[in-house]
């Protein structure tokens, strides 16, 4: 791997390929697509973790594509993702480098891409993504790439991997998408008035609200639509094609507040999204990180908040930031709209005397 690459051409990529990038303003790659692209474009094996937000799309996409021959009209590459959302939003990334190759056909698939592994993993695809890869009797390679490396990951790599790249990106200040994150603590009954008052006086109008669980997303969302709220849900309870059409609505401007379950989130690629709200907690410490990447992306600076309603959440949002390494600031929300750093005061240690 050499070092110092500087833009797409020292990658060694087609024409066509760097018309597309130029096209949509991406003139240097990012650290995973760095480490990621040369040795799938020679066919290697990855397994690759890096943070979300960080390119893993092109990262992988990149080579699939060069990889192509346009002359064969068998299907030559296959990604596999966990949810529809992030295989359509996939699609569209890659459709978007495809705007300077002529007649290609995706046939004969070479190359089997897991992408967002160990979540697709840990939804319970082990065994469907088992049967796939062992029915592509000519892949000549496998990649995983996912923001964590789980025992079920590791286990597809020692099953159908061979002297496999491993690739372990750290977030790094040039690649880890700016984003402050503030903590609010509110009582439990006041976190759905708190949630709005926030999101209507600082004046955002593209919002992600997450939330744990179906039934807390779909009541979270009829009562914020009972104060005229403009804003929809997406989770599993709901059709795949009323997900599309609220998704759409999302990306088209149409609805300022979505409300999402980590599930059915996964895929949401919106560049301008003003802030990310964690109505609940998150119950997994990768599914934080997850969720405030979808803020912040494109080299924007994002924002997150994280509503705090009892003691179990704020020692959970403590593992959190200790995991994560992240700095999340405690803020008060003031009658008038304006948002205080929350001064923490040193623990009180007493002393026993004899």
């Amino acid at each position: 791997m050499e070092e110092n690459i500087l833009s797409f051409q020292d990658l060694g990529l087609s024409q066509p390929t760097l018309q597309a990038l130029e096209r949509r303003g991406y003139g240097y790659p990012t650290t995973i697509q760095q480490e990621a692209i040369p040795p799938l474009m020679d066919w290697k094996d990855v397994i690759a973790k890096a943070p979300t937000g960080t390119g893993k799309t092109f990262a992988f996409g990149i080579p699939m594509i060069e990889h192509i021959d346009p002359e064969q009209p068998e299907v030559q590459g296959l990604i596999l993702a966990p949810t529809r959302e992030l295989a359509i939003q996939i699609g569209d990334e890659l459709r978007e480098l495809l705007t300077f190759h002529k007649g290609i056909r995706l046939d004969k698939i070479r190359t089997v891409i897991l992408d967002e592994a160990d979540r697709m993993l840990d939804l319970g695809f082990f065994k469907d993504v088992t049967r796939i890869i062992e029915r592509v009797k000519n892949r000549k390679n496998l990649g995983l790439f996912s923001a964590t490396i789980s025992q079920e990951v590791m286990t597809v790599s020692w099953m159908y991997q061979r002297d496999e790249v491993e690739i372990t990106v750290e977030p790094k200040e040039e690649d880890r998408p700016d984003i402050a994150q503030y903590a609010i603590t509110v009582t439990p009954l006041a976190k759905a008035e708190t949630t709005l008052r926030l999101i209507r006086s600082q004046g955002y109008h593209r919002v992600i609200v997450f939330c744990n669980t179906k039934h807390m997303c779909q009541r979270l969302c009829d009562e914020f639509q009972r104060t005229g709220a403009s804003c929809d849900c997406i989770h599993g309870d709901i059709r795949q094609s009323q997900r599309e059409k609220t998704m759409q609505q999302y990306r088209d401007g149409k609805l300022e507040i979505l409300i999402a379950t980590d599930v059915a989130s996964r895929g949401i690629d919106v560049e301008d999204v003003d802030c990310v709200i964690n109505y609940d907690i998150p119950l997994e410490n990768e599914y934080y990180v997850h969720r405030i990447g979808r803020t912040g992306r494109a080299k924007k600076k994002g924002v997150a908040y994280s509503i705090i309603g009892n003691f179990p959440e704020q020692a959970k949002l403590d593992e959190i930031a200790k995991y994560s390494h992240y700095q999340i600031q405690p803020v008060v929300l003031g009658d008038d709209g304006t948002l205080t750093l929350q001064e923490v005061k040193a623990p009180v240690i007493k002393k026993r005397f004899r």
